[in-house]
């Protein structure tokens, strides 16, 4: 709600495979911000399958966990620790759609 309120278009999903099949329908999407602790497919399962298909593989991801270490298998552009300020959220989204 406060992404929209911001002015962003949001899809969301409760889990990855959720994600995986919102993707598949809209492979266009700006950016992820994925959460890596979530039920039936987690947040690094997600982003495997992601980075295996070609068409949303090379959409930015944004991981937000509670420990601020970073798996080299994510690729994620940026890392964001729990509980997330939404300013630095905001700021994050910015920079990687700046980027992207």
């Amino acid at each position: 709600m406060l992404l929209r309120s911001c002015g962003y278009e949001v899809l969301v999903a409760k889990n990855g495979a959720e994600a995986l099949a919102e993707l598949a329908q809209r492979p266009r999407v700006d950016a992820v911000v994925l959460d890596l602790m979530m039920p039936v497919m987690n947040g690094y399962e997600f982003r495997a399958a992601q980075l295996a298909d070609d068409r949303i593989a090379s959409i930015p991801v944004v991981v937000c966990s509670a420990t601020a270490e970073s798996h080299p298998a994510l690729r994620a552009s940026e890392m964001l620790r729990k509980p997330i300020d939404f300013d630095e959220l905001l700021d994050t989204l910015d920079r990687v759609l700046a980027h992207g």
